[in-house]
């Protein structure tokens, strides 16, 4: 659903889901075996396609989706 409402990359995706969750981009990073630097960067980009400004802001946004059932 996050690829195609906001067309968000698979890593993008990725990332968001764990900003929702409320993982730390650390986290994130080790989760992925990404580098935080990177996990910065898809999480820069995807706060952009979604029109935020901030890492809350996102994660309220994608909260208030309708679920995917």
């Amino acid at each position: 659903m996050l690829r195609d409402t906001f067309r968000f990359s698979r890593r993008e995706t990725d990332v968001a889901l764990g900003i929702l969750m409320g993982l730390r981009p650390t986290d994130i990073a080790q989760t992925l075996s990404i580098s935080v630097e990177t996990v910065r960067s898809h999480l820069k980009s995807a706060m952009a396609k979604a029109g935020c400004t901030q890492q809350a802001q996102l994660a309220l946004l994608l909260a208030r989706l309708p679920s995917e059932t």
